[in-house]
């Protein structure tokens, strides 16, 4: 008698879901004649438990504006390929000949989405050290179904694509921007879902009856300051940050964007829940009961600090290259914004204090304006 296994389902964000969703509306039959002559590209989801890359021989993996991807079955795209680009003399081309071709072709790719600001895709010999859990089979054929009695054109390529979630929410942006012309009016797609970005300086602990007590000109020094010699931390949602220089009231982005890593020492465990099985609860587990009961006016409250936030859709956010900049249209350093549980309690102004950067309080929320 086997023993009962866990359930284990899928877990994604809805910035996922809704890339997923505009990938498997938008990303069919878009037409690559200028990159291979004649040809449609396509993408059709599969399922989460399919094994990556079962039935195919090769894979290669891709890295490309921070995202991590691999495809397998591209033996006969790359031969066509380089048939394509080096002529009849290389009707059986070598590896080299066929690894240039398609670098040739995703390169092109890119420069047809216009995307050229996210770099180049690059091959890599090394897998992924991370899970690549969304999984696509792609399929490129010739728009004239008569050229598949063309020995030289194959009548189907087709393959699988895999992606980590900074990969899907790239390519679910594209597809919903891209081709936005192809996707149903009526439908949730990830180009237009809205993520709020924070710039975000740090957070800092204080019991409640510390809390109550600040007034304008007090200072908070700030724990976990991403703020280092005029650089910090722009997040976006829950999962990706960039990394900005502050110029007076202009942000300039320098890089990302870069998945913020979860708390689970492995990456990959936090794409599924299992049940915990392992024991009962114990409700008097953390209970001293001889101790002192501790006093709510000295249980901690968690402040943030950030300089501004906004919303925009995620094709926005992944639009963001190094290079571009923000205008805000006021100085940073003196508009922070202090908040409990998400809330603005709280402005203040960026200071530095014997090498730490603090918040100086300019307005706080008093008990009055609480009660009225």
């Amino acid at each position: 008698m086997t023993s009962p296994q866990p359930l284990r389902l899928a877990r994604i964000s809805a910035s996922e879901a809704a890339a997923r969703t505009s990938l498997a509306a938008a990303a069919s039959g878009f037409d690559v004649s200028g990159v291979g002559g004649g040809l449609t590209f396509s993408l059709v989801p599969l399922n989460f438990c399919a094994n990556q890359g079962a039935g195919f021989d090769d894979t290669r993996y891709v890295r490309w504006s921070g995202a991590q991807f691999s495809i397998s079955g591209t033996q006969a795209l790359s031969r066509y390929l380089a048939v394509q680009a080096f002529g009849a003399v290389a009707s059986d081309p070598p590896q080299a000949l066929q690894t240039l071709a398609l670098e040739g072709f995703l390169s092109d790719l890119v420069q047809k989405a216009g995307l050229l600001g996210r770099g180049i895709p690059e091959f890599s010999t090394e897998a992924s050290t991370a899970p690549l859990p969304f999984a696509y089979r792609w399929e490129i054929r010739p728009i004239d179904e008569r050229a598949g009695t063309d020995a030289v054109i194959p009548t189907s390529m087709c393959g699988e694509l895999r992606c980590d979630s900074l990969g899907q929410l790239i390519a679910g942006g594209v597809a919903a921007s891209r081709l936005g012309g192809d996707v149903p009016s009526g439908g949730l797609h990830a180009g237009d879902l809205r993520v709020r970005t924070r710039l975000h300086v740090g957070n800092a602990r204080l019991p409640i009856n510390v809390l109550q007590g600040l007034r304008p000109a007090d200072v908070i020094l700030v724990e976990d300051c991403t703020l280092r010699d005029g650089i910090m931390t722009l997040l976006v949602g829950n999962s990706h940050c960039w990394r900005v220089r502050l110029q007076n009231q202009q942000l300039v982005i320098l890089g990302g964007p870069t998945k913020i890593m979860n708390l689970t020492d492995q990456p990959g465990e936090a794409m599924f829940a299992d049940d915990d099985t392992s024991g009962d609860f114990d409700l008097d587990d953390d209970i001293d009961v001889d101790a002192e009961p501790p006093s709510l006016d000295e249980l901690p409250v968690t402040l943030t600090f950030d300089v501004g936030q906004r919303h925009m859709t995620v094709a926005q956010a992944f639009d963001l290259a190094a290079g571009t900049v923000l205008d805000l249209g006021r100085p940073l350093a003196r508009a922070v914004s202090i908040r409990s549980a998400g809330v603005r309690i709280g402005e203040g102004e960026l200071v530095e204090i014997d090498g730490r950067i603090g918040v100086s309080i300019t307005r706080i929320v008093s008990r009055s304006e609480e009660a009225s």
